[in-house]
């Protein structure tokens, strides 16, 4: 067995030795194994390489994803500040100028009639209609 295995050793280094128009087998078979070597490395590298990019692409988003639900919380807590009824009169009055009417300036219309409230008519908690729309021309 010995003899055998060192046969097969001896006509495998006698191949690799072995020139074929002046280029040694053994020559390409290393040329070959350091060019894939060489192709592996450079692999390696561009896919560490993309890694890093889309890692930090994705610290950056998620430093953004939470400013944004930062902002969100503080909308919803501004908004529920300012859905407060005293706030929303706060600020109808001195932003837009708003008022609440008085008695005098509200009207009422029911079908063809309307009735306007001044303050007499609230003293007597009676509605008088004031102005009847068939009756003008």
């Amino acid at each position: 067995m010995k003899k055998s295995s060192e046969g097969l050793g001896a006509s495998i280094s006698e191949m690799l030795d072995t020139e074929y128009r002046g280029v040694s087998l053994y020559t390409v078979a290393m040329m070959l194994l350091v060019i894939a070597i060489l192709w592996t490395g450079v692999s390696v590298v561009e896919q560490i390489q993309t890694y890093h990019q889309q890692y930090g692409e994705l610290q950056k988003l998620k430093k953004q994803f939470r400013h944004l639900q930062m902002e969100h919380q503080r909308m919803l807590i501004e908004q529920q500040t300012f859905s407060a009824t005293p706030q929303v009169t706060n600020r109808a009055v001195t932003e837009l100028n708003m008022f609440y009417p008085n008695l005098s300036d509200r009207m009422i219309i029911h079908d063809n009639k309307v009735t306007v409230f001044t303050s007499d008519a609230s003293s007597n908690e009676s509605n008088t209609p004031a102005i009847n729309p068939e009756t003008q021309h």
